[in-house]
Order: C-alpha cells, then structure tokens, then sequence
C-alpha cells in the first residue's frame, strides 16, 4: 500500500513565503521543515492510501481529468488544528469541483475502510513522531475532511500560534501533482506533475 496525495502546487513567492515562516517556528518534537526538495509546501485536493499496483491506474484517470494547469485563489486567515498551523485558501466553486472530481477518482482506488493501514505506506522521512496521528487522518479523510468538510488550506508547520495570513492578493497555482505522502501529511516524493 502507498499513501498518496494529489495537490495543487504553489507559486513560487508563496512557496517562498511558507518555507520562510515555517523556518522560523520553533525546533519542538516533530517539527519539519518545508523545502522544494523533499517536504513541499502544498494544497491538498484529495488524499487517500491505494495498492501499489493501482497507482498507473490512478495517474491515468487523473491525467483525463479536463481542468486548467493555473488556479487562481487566495488566501483567506490562519488556522490552527491541534499543533498544526496555517494558512486557509479562500473557497471557490472551482475548487470544490475540483476536489469532488479528484475524490471521485481517488475513491475507485482507496483502499476499504476496513483494510488495517499501516505507518509503512507513508513515504519514510526523519519526522518519526505522529505516525498513529497522520494514519488517523489519512483513514478519515473522505469521511472527515473531504466533499462538505472539504477546507483548503497550506499547513506551514507546528506551533502554537498561527502565523499571519500573507496577503489577500490573488495567487495563480502551479498546476496539480500526485505525491508519496509521508508523515505528518507532508509531501515528500513527487510521483507525477499532472
């Protein structure tokens, strides 16, 4: 099994902004650090964990969706989930679209409720706390986090106090990629730029 997020890909200025306040948070347990390399600073659109064997199967579908390579969107405040922080992205009927049509595809692939998922489909990274957390979320995503529940946002670290919203101005995405997901919900291996 490989757990896999497919994300809308941020500009650079705004990757830049992410990485540089999430450089700043406290060095606490657990904390990463978003790069380009190796932690990517993200919108997730649809997360889930397939069988390995489906993965070709799933970057065609995704590959037949008919979207446009840019976004544009906003950011719209802080958040704070538990010890996770961030920034929220405005919603839009685009997004929404676009996330139900990622999910839709994503959920012919998801392994069943029922499957024991273990901390060995998440991409291996040094972030070794939060296993059972990031399993956790990954199993509850559709049911919890997806479809109405759906909140776009870019996660920039762990803290206690969200950071300011960057700005209001529009920002255009650099297009959608599919990712080994590792812990912590970070995206760490990119799969394919869709």
């Amino acid at each position: 099994m490989i757990a896999i997020d497919i994300v809308m890909l941020l500009p650079e200025e705004l990757a830049d902004k992410a990485i540089q306040v999430n450089q700043s948070l406290p060095n606490i347990k657990g904390q990463y650090r978003l790069n380009k390399k190796s932690c990517f600073p993200h919108i997730t659109i649809g997360m889930g964990v397939i069988e390995e064997e489906n993965l070709t199967a799933l970057k065609s579908e995704l590959s037949l969706l008919n979207f446009p390579k840019e976004y544009t969107f906003q950011l719209a405040n802080s958040y704070q989930l538990g010890n996770a922080i961030g920034w929220n992205i405005e919603k839009s009927n685009w997004m929404d679209t676009l996330h139900i049509q990622v999910m839709d595809i994503l959920q012919k692939f998801t392994v069943k409720p029922e499957v024991k998922i273990y901390s060995d489909c998440l991409y291996p990274t040094p972030y070794i706390h939060f296993k059972y957390e990031t399993i956790n979320y990954l199993k509850n995503f559709a049911r919890l986090y997806a479809f109405d529940n759906f909140q776009p946002h870019i996660t920039i670290g762990l803290g206690n106090t969200p950071p300011k919203t960057h700005t209001k101005k529009a920002f255009i995405s650099d297009g959608l990629a599919l990712f080994h997901l590792g812990n912590l919900n970070t995206c760490v291996k990119m799969i394919a730029k869709l």
